[in-house]
């Protein structure tokens, strides 16, 4: 965040990419552009210092002190004035809150936005006016007050709830009351409150959360089937949703009965009505994934998997509780495909630093780049998490109190991350709780290969074992094909464990202009993504050029088109030697034709899937367009297995 008014202008320079992946600002220090860097006038020169020195004070950390100008947002309107009344047990009014006219819809590159929109005034610990933004100072803010609320109610909301009634628990319980309406209950006159309002929890409990409604009724299904017939698990299940009408009666009944008839047991699967346990209105919450942090409020069981409803289980679910990183800290959370920070959609790592200025050493290494310096732009998939309350429940409450502020909750989801899957682990650091990350960063599986020059493969299920073979050899000795498919997650020994993203090749909610990926997945390869405490990310190439200088490609185009073009084509030699280089961990693209992210694959290559594994992904696609779906649409893919 403190960075973000120079990353704004960093950014701009990935506009014409050939790839998002592996443009890092540099020296290009090959002849041809030297030439070309002579012939750039005192004035552009000039202007690349100065955008250089600013970034080395951004990198230093230093936030730059200029005369205010006047800002467009009026300052009065932004900020709520900070009333100390002299009456005992008052609620002193959080300084700071972000106006809803700023938070735009959709995905916002930070080199589109007008931060003079935001610019406030405020005065340092030294009593000096200095500029800042609105975001930024009310991020900081809060995260101070989550700390100091749940120092202050450690006892009261823990799962023990130890805390006796007196002045200082009844001062917190009013002040946690005003920074979660959500919550039900009365502070001022339940001394157990607020986990009296909250279901009694089960101690060694165990249980699966799903969120899910009516619109993800056939995924529903599907997962439900995979957990309790595919993998003959029996984990109690707890689906969560807003209300009566997000989940109607009718497809909670529909769900009990696909099961066979000793499945169906009320102790097995219990369905949670978000909406009798809290004042979702409150906090401005509709159905969707802003629910999922509630829903672990909500479950009275205390060791919780957390399950998006369009995962794939290649293992039982029953092996999630044995990770290490769940074992060592009662939190563990699943890395994201790696994207370096170039355009500038998203910056979780800004987000955090801005509530937590302290980050610990697992939060600095997981928003860079593998070893690298660079940022990069999704940190946590939040298809899967694994939390034990019973350790975490302070962790719990700092998501939900981020979650559960309306104009936070907004404003970082149109700027800083993409729906909820970074409040898990800021949540946890913003009251410095521990959580671990998988040994694997994500790989993906399916069937369709492609080398991006016109060659694309594709295995069905009735092929025969030979051709599988064949193709695989073909993979190995062109490492230039990549594997396109679902995003899929690995255990400690690095074996395939979940998937997310459904049932289809391609993305399903992206155009395809390909039969290929518009058909059902088809799991029999994968490759994985590294581990990402231990591999290279960056190629180690002798015969590769330099990189580009994206910053001076930035300052050109405007002026001289002919010399963008030429460094524009210098990007697109350093990012092919890429593909003829050491193969990569982290190494994807779109391929636009299928709308699927592809997987260069790394040293390890493309590999079979193991028949068990294999066998149980198969039938959850096979269940969920057979029998789920009930689309006459899909009716034609029957014919690839029967």
């Amino acid at each position: 965040m403190r960075r973000a008014n120079v990353k704004a202008q960093q950014h701009l320079a990935t506009n014409g990419s050939s790839s998002s992946r592996l443009k890092p600002l540099g020296v290009d220090s090959s002849s041809g552009l030297e030439k070309l860097q002579k012939r750039i006038s005192a004035s552009m020169i000039q202007r690349i210092l100065i955008c250089l020195s600013v970034a080395i004070l951004a990198k230093l950390g230093l936030r730059r002190v200029t005369t205010v100008p006047t800002p467009r947002y009026p300052y009065q309107s932004a900020l709520r004035q900070q009333e100390q009344s002299s009456k005992d047990g008052d609620v002193p009014e959080l300084k700071y809150t972000i106006p809803l006219e700023l938070v735009q819809k959709g995905q916002i590159p930070l080199s589109t936005r007008d931060y003079s929109n935001e610019l406030i005034s405020i005065t340092d610990k030294n009593g000096k006016q200095q500029e800042s933004y609105i975001s930024l100072e009310a991020f900081r803010e809060y995260g101070d007050e989550i700390r100091l609320l749940l120092q202050m109610g450690r006892d009261n909301l823990s799962l023990d709830n130890i805390n006796g009634d007196n002045n200082s628990q009844l001062a917190f319980r009013k002040r946690f009351h005003a920074r979660a309406p959500w919550l039900r209950g009365n502070p001022l006159l339940d001394a157990e409150w607020p986990m009296s309002t909250l279901p009694k929890p089960i101690p060694n409990s165990k249980a699966i959360m799903i969120c899910a409604g009516d619109p993800q009724l056939a995924y529903l299904k599907t997962l439900v089937h995979s957990i309790r017939v595919i993998h003959n698990s029996q984990i109690p299940i707890r689906i969560v949703f807003q209300d009566e009408k997000d989940l109607t009666p009718k497809s909670r009944q529909e769900i009990l009965d696909s099961l066979p008839e000793q499945q169906q047991s009320a102790h097995d699967i219990q369905f949670v009505d978000l909406s009798q346990w809290f004042n979702l209105d409150a906090a401005q919450l509709k159905a969707g994934w802003n629910l999922k942090p509630f829903g672990l409020l909500a479950v009275a069981e205390t060791q919780i998997i957390y399950l998006d409803v369009d995962v794939v289980l290649l293992q039982s679910p029953d092996t999630l509780w044995s990770l290490q990183g769940y074992q060592q800290t009662g939190a563990m959370f699943f890395h994201d495909r790696m994207f370096l920070n170039f355009k500038g959609y998203y910056d979780p790592g800004a987000l955090a630093q801005a509530v937590q200025p302290e980050l610990s050493k697992t939060a600095q290494d997981i928003i860079h780049y593998g070893k690298t310096s660079y940022i990069t732009e999704h940190v946590m998939e939040s298809g899967l998490t694994l939390l034990d309350k019973s350790q975490r429940m302070l962790g719990v409450w700092a998501i939900c109190l981020l979650m559960g502020r309306n104009d936070v909750r907004q404003y970082a989801q149109a700027y800083y991350i993409y729906g909820d899957k970074e409040m898990y682990w800021i949540g946890l650091e913003t009251v410095s709780e521990p959580y671990s990350f998988a040994k694997y960063f994500p790989g993906t599986y399916g069937s369709v290969m492609t080398n991006f020059g016109g060659t694309d493969v594709a295995l069905y299920p009735k092929d025969e074992e030979p051709k599988m073979t064949r193709e695989l050899q073909r993979a190995h000795e062109d490492h230039r094909f990549a594997l396109c498919g679902r995003i899929v997650h690995f255990d400690d020994a690095g074996i395939p464990l979940w998937s997310n993203g459904g049932y289809f090749t391609k993305e399903e909610d992206w155009a395809s202009s390909s039969k290929l990926a518009d058909q059902p997945l088809n799991p029999i390869w994968y490759t994985d993504g590294g581990i990402w405490t231990e591999e290279d990310f960056l190629p180690k190439v002798a015969d590769a050029p330099k990189q580009p200088n994206w910053l001076l490609s930035w300052i050109l185009k405007p002026y001289n088109p002919s010399a963008f073009e030429t460094l524009q084509r210098a990007h697109n030699d350093w990012d092919a030697a890429l593909t003829k280089a050491t193969p990569l961990n982290q190494h994807w693209q779109t391929h636009g034709g299928m709308g699927v992210m592809c997987l260069l694959p790394n040293v390890r290559g493309v590999r079979a899937l193991s028949k068990d594994l294999s066998s149980a992904a198969l039938q959850a696609v096979k269940r969920f367009f057979l029998v789920d779906l009930k689309s006459k649409k899909y009716e034609k893919y029957s014919s690839l297995w029967n």
